[in-house]
């Protein structure tokens, strides 16, 4: 009995590395070509979300402490995350472009087994979770937001909830997992956790059933029970961050700054009233993957698992109702891992018409790749062009100075992440709905010199109130063209201008 159960525990190991050296590999590719961070295809246009994560992170490594020297309406686990890439890179974005390849290539993994799931099939799972670059880097996919790193936790509770509306057992190790997943998205953005509730429902409700149950106390007593295995891993990221921002005595301006600042800036920026959010739901179903995916998830729910699968719908759903209040572009992306029951619909209509062959298998990544260089190659960040050569020549430019402080009265553009700059105030970017005491912040920072370039919008002249000094070969194009201009100003305390 031993020597069948070697086999077949080291068939599953086999097959467990082919399928991670697979996606691993499948996702260095993607993101070789589709990737806003990939040094083979990509300039250095688009990245200004990412120039406020990545300035946090590096700061972060340098030994600044967070919410404290710089502060901004994201968690520390972010700013974690981007410490790591810059670790990888300490001038550019090479090491966001492997952290994220190496994260998809994760999440990848989990899309695939649960499209194995629904679709009993391997050879069938692979087409289906090769299809989803799609989703992920082609639909208004300008940079790798906070919106990638909730893929992971959002495809494992995906295949959670797949296998616990198909009857399998829900161990407690995933329930843990699932809250650890939780918790991490509670330090990344604030809304996320909200987002996951659904799923959550879901895995729990019927992770926990079994087919014995005759007595409704022993179902409830199982649900408790799991419901306590998924707070403890929730409480346990919680209790580490609230060491590590003890430790770093950041704890009482982490809660001020992430939690109670952003809330006012949401609110002073408008985009919560019900109006509102009726508004941005119009916008965002103007999008056709969005009703493709909104159209595909009930009808694979209902033909799999009947009308409990109507769950998933309600799920999707809530995602893009949580992403429409203070409503932007890409907070829609939330929901892109939902994109796997699109392939999955069509998978099903013509797996029992077809006999799927390794050959044809192989016509998929190459169509992937040609999708994902189309799309790419629209964009203003894609190859080199005049644009690309302006930012990068005024980057140079401010990169001759050591580390210097850049305040940024408009929008991060990351001119300051080749050059190292620094912190010249706890508030050094611009936010929506800034609050009056980062607006006083920003004009001390002008007042009293303590930044050294002032980035403006092209036609703003406002440091020069205090000082500041600017011509025409100070401006430059934003790293999102479309956006029009920037204008540097220098503070009379540079000395020898570049």
């Amino acid at each position: 009995m031993e020597a069948p159960k070697r086999r077949i525990t080291d068939r599953h190991t086999k097959q467990t590395v082919c399928v991670w050296g697979f996606f691993l590999l499948f996702s260095m590719l993607a993101a070789a070509i589709g990737s806003p961070d990939s040094p083979f295809t990509h300039n250095g246009l688009y990245h200004c979300d990412t120039s406020w994560f990545m300035d946090g992170g590096r700061w972060l490594m340098q030994g600044y402490t967070p919410y404290v020297d710089f502060a901004d309406s994201k968690g520390p686990l972010l700013w974690l995350f981007y410490g790591l890439g810059y670790l990888l890179d300490k001038d550019g974005w090479s090491g966001m472009f492997v952290l994220y390849a190496l994260y998809y290539a994760w999440v990848y993994v989990y899309i695939y087994k649960a499209a194995k799931e629904m679709l009993g099939s391997g050879r069938w799972a692979v087409c289906a979770a090769m299809f989803m670059p799609y989703f992920y880097m082609c639909l208004a996919h300008y940079e790798n937001r906070t919106e990638d790193l909730f893929q992971l936790p959002l495809a494992y509770m995906i295949y959670l909830a797949v296998k616990a509306l198909k009857g399998r057992q829900i161990s407690g190790t995933a329930f843990f997992v699932s809250g650890l997943w939780i918790g991490a998205m509670l330090f990344v953005k604030w809304s996320f956790p909200a987002m996951l509730i659904p799923p959550a429902f879901v895995i729990l409700i019927y992770g926990s059933r079994r087919g014995d149950d005759v007595k409704p106390h022993s179902f409830l007593r199982r649900i408790l029970k799991n419901a306590g295995i998924g707070l403890s891993g929730v409480f346990a990221v919680v209790a580490v961050a609230a060491v590590w921002m003890s430790a770093a005595g950041a704890f009482g301006a982490m809660i001020q700054e992430y939690f109670l600042n952003t809330a006012l800036t949401v609110s002073n920026s408008g985009g919560t009233s019900a109006g509102e959010i009726i508004r941005n739901l119009g916008l965002i179903f103007q999008k056709k993957s969005l009703i493709a995916l909104c159209i595909c998830t009930p009808i694979v729910g209902l033909r799999l698992f009947g009308p409990k699968g109507l769950w998933l719908t309600a799920a999707a759903v809530w995602i893009i109702f949580i992403s429409s209040i203070h409503y932007i572009d890409y907070y829609s992306h939330a929901a892109a891992s939902f994109g796997i029951f699109v392939p999955i619909a069509g998978c099903l209509l013509l797996m029992k018409r077809i006999r799927l062959k390794l050959w044809a298998m192989g016509v998929e990544p190459v169509a992937v790749c040609i999708m994902l260089f189309y799309y790419s190659a629209k964009h203003d960040n894609f190859g080199s062009n005049g644009h690309s050569d302006g930012y990068d020549a005024m980057c140079d430019r401010v990169a001759s100075l050591e580390r210097p402080r850049i305040l940024y009265r408009a929008f991060n553009c990351g001119l300051g992440i080749k050059s190292g700059a620094t912190p010249p105030c706890r508030y050094w970017s611009i936010q929506f709905g800034a609050t009056q005491e980062m607006e006083e912040e920003m004009q001390a920072a002008m007042k009293e010199h303590t930044a050294d370039i002032v980035v403006t919008e092209a036609d703003n002249f406002e440091p020069e109130i205090y000082g500041y000094t600017t011509d025409e070969s100070d401006v430059f194009p934003h790293s999102y063209p479309d956006f029009g201009n920037l204008r540097i100003h220098w503070s009379p305390k540079v000395e020898n201008v570049p």
